[in-house]
């Protein structure tokens, strides 16, 4: 089956030539047979305005929009006839400023955008961030003390030295250090869902930077530095939790789901046992989330960066359960009985009505 964000990217010939006008426009901002094509073009199909208000988002997106070429622009209003549906602005359309031209050559020649992904995929890279696509995958390893990571997309399995297992999901950071005394866990950023061997002379420790997870043997979840600072779900047993601004620890059993927000409110809720650490099998569980929670979860198994345009489709609330090895037919499933679209340029993602 044709993944249909497959067939936006690769045969929405408005969007390509859209992002060629930009980049020809940007090199040469006051050439007069080329305004005037653009102008010409916007007026065929409202579909062409639209492509060239994101195509211009995404340059400016990449840095490349200059303050020369931003300071010489101007609104461009297309002529609109009865037939013609009216299309919401996505962001405010700006091309130059025209400059007197001649319209006696009729032959001006096509626009070239066959290469523009040449001149744009290099500059998002580097506004961006360097990514690389791995495939899911899990491994096995006794380690300790070690170092461990798991890159986009990848969940890695890992059995420590006590017999105390753990599985990662997609960018996770962790070390670890056991010895005759301790068990400890460094979880620096990302989510591991951990079963933890019973040793009450050796309490296993889960240290970030919001706070201490502690046990004794048990199964939970704990998620760092992402939508909210720190998330620890319990599947069985009982954890401490000592947040770092606290002295006290703050005692979960299964079942029980604790949250610090990023501005240091405690949240403490129940779950559904059996849908804690739902990742694990390549799944999200929505219950009530805003289009906007939706997709900043999907972002982190989506190689690059997504951006989501319009607080509308944001706000909007969905439930139901998404696959996690397609981020981005997630993201179209999510999005698309509302209206909204994906797009995809080299390592940027966009949503949109």
């Amino acid at each position: 089956m044709t993944n249909k964000t497959e067939d936006i990217r690769e045969d929405d010939a408005a969007w390509d030539a859209a992002m060629g006008f930009v980049l020809e426009l940007h090199e040469t901002p006051e050439d007069p047979r080329l305004i005037e094509q653009l102008m010409r073009w916007l007026d065929e199909d409202p579909s062409h305005l639209e492509a060239y208000q994101q195509a211009e988002m995404i340059w400016a997106l990449t840095g490349q929009m200059d303050a020369s070429t931003a300071d010489s622009a101007t609104e461009y209003e297309p002529e609109v006839t009865d037939s013609e549906p009216h299309k919401a602005e996505v962001v405010p359309l700006t091309i130059p400023k025209q400059v007197s031209c001649s319209t006696s050559d009729s032959n001006t020649a096509k626009t070239s955008v066959r290469n523009w992904h040449k001149t744009l995929v290099p500059a998002a890279i580097a506004a961006c961030m360097a990514w690389v696509m791995l495939p899911s995958m899990n491994l096995s390893q006794v380690l300790s003390p070690a170092a461990i990571t798991t890159a986009v997309g990848e969940q890695k399995s890992v059995t420590f030295s006590d017999g105390s297992t753990t599985v990662l999901s997609t960018r996770t950071r962790m070390d670890t250090r056991f010895d005759d005394t301790r068990r400890r866990v460094s979880l620096h950023s990302g989510e591991a869902f951990f079963r933890v061997s019973k040793d009450p002379q050796r309490p296993f420790v889960v240290a970030t930077a919001w706070g201490d997870v502690s046990v004794v043997g048990t199964r939970f979840n704990v998620r760092a530095g992402l939508a909210n600072s720190l998330v620890v779900t319990v599947e069985e047993g009982i954890v401490d939790v000592t947040l770092a601004t606290e002295t006290s620890p703050r005692r979960l059993q299964a079942g029980d789901r604790l949250t610090l927000s990023e501005t240091g409110e405690v949240a403490l809720s129940l779950v559904v046992i059996d849908q804690i650490a739902a990742w694990r099998n390549q799944e999200i569980i929505v219950n009530n989330w805003t289009i906007g929670e939706l997709i900043q979860e999907l972002e982190r198994y989506q190689p690059g960066v997504t951006t989501l345009l319009g607080d509308s489709l944001s706000e909007q609330r969905i439930s139901g359960v998404f696959h996690l090895n397609d981020p981005l037919a997630a993201m179209t499933a999510a999005v698309a009985p509302l209206g909204g679209q994906v797009r995809t340029v080299g390592p940027l993602t966009i949503v949109s009505l």
